[in-house]
């Protein structure tokens, strides 16, 4: 007689939460790969960016019943407890990396003279340097990154204020400073989406 795998109720129900997130982390995975990203203006919330917070959520999910299933299948104590140290070690990093990395964005909106782009700018310090980033609202619910440009020392040009934009028919001149010492500010010409 063959050793059948014992798969309680529980944990199935615990694989197919962890399935259900999963699918959305890699829808946004697919838009954010194409410079998408899933925009709720109401709340100024980029979904994209908390995929990574869903994606750990859906490990642990499927790592618990994982761990349920070796304890109550695997015989052998040696294999057993291997495995659930593969599996607990897996899901430390996931969990690591993800409160390392993970950064709040926050959103300022610029409107261009003739009201027909929406303009998002976040800024995120990382370590020793500042990201700016641009986006487009092109819908509703979606927003196209135009542009990104870094600062030095985290200088926070679009919290400090300290930021020219100059509209054009294609797009802008952004004027900002980006950590030098002096008062020349760098420069980036950014277009709309097409």
């Amino acid at each position: 007689m063959k050793n059948r795998i014992i798969v309680p109720k529980l944990s199935k129900i615990f694989f197919c939460l962890s399935a259900v997130l999963f699918l959305p982390c890699l829808i946004l995975d697919i838009l954010e790969n194409n410079d998408m990203f899933f925009y709720l203006p109401v709340f100024k919330l980029n979904i994209t960016n908390i995929s990574p917070l869903l994606c750990v959520i859906a490990i642990i999910l499927f790592a618990v019943p994982l761990v349920l299933l070796i304890i109550k299948n695997i015989k052998n104590k040696l294999i057993s407890s291997v495995s659930i140290a593969v599996v607990l070690a897996l899901l430390s990093y996931a969990c690591l990396i993800q409160v390392l990395f993970y950064k709040t964005e926050t959103y300022i909106e610029i409107v261009s003279p003739d009201n027909k782009h929406i303009v998002l700018v976040s800024e995120v310090d990382i370590f020793q340097a500042g990201i700016i980033k641009f986006y487009e609202q092109t819908s509703p619910f979606f927003i196209e990154e135009i542009a990104v440009c870094s600062t030095d020392d985290c200088v926070s040009s679009i919290k400090d204020n300290d930021y020219k934009i100059v509209w054009n028919d294609n797009g802008f001149d952004f004027y900002y400073c980006d950590g030098d010492t002096t008062d020349e500010y760098k420069f980036e010409k950014i277009e709309y989406v097409k």
